[in-house]
């Protein structure tokens, strides 16, 4: 079910005064987003590279060439979705339970 437009908009403006009034509670939420993705993208990509195997076994049992090529196509799809991070800043893989360095984060 999608949002409405006011729906849509008063959410951001729920999330900017949150971002505004307690940074720190914002951040604590967002990193366990984050990593609830990142566990997902990497149990995705086992399996898709435990698949990816079970194809090339496959393709080579029946000497189909498609199937063997298909196979290992999605192993490397699986382990880049495993070795895949999130970039912070600047293209720098940002480091988990740490904030971006940005204006909105006071350094200390």
């Amino acid at each position: 079910m999608a949002l409405s437009d006011f729906e849509r908009r008063r959410l951001e403006e729920l999330e900017q005064g949150l971002l505004h009034d307690a940074p720190d509670l914002a951040h604590v939420l967002e990193s366990r987003w984050s990593s609830h993705r990142r566990s997902a993208r990497r149990v995705l990509g086992v399996l898709a590279l435990i698949g990816g195997f079970a194809l090339v076994v496959v393709g080579i049992a029946a000497q189909l060439v498609i199937v063997g090529i298909s196979g290992f196509l999605l192993m490397i799809a699986g382990t880049t979705s495993y070795f895949a991070t999130h970039q912070g800043p600047r293209g720098h893989p940002q480091r988990p339970g740490k904030p971006p360095n940005d204006k909105r984060w006071p350094t200390q």
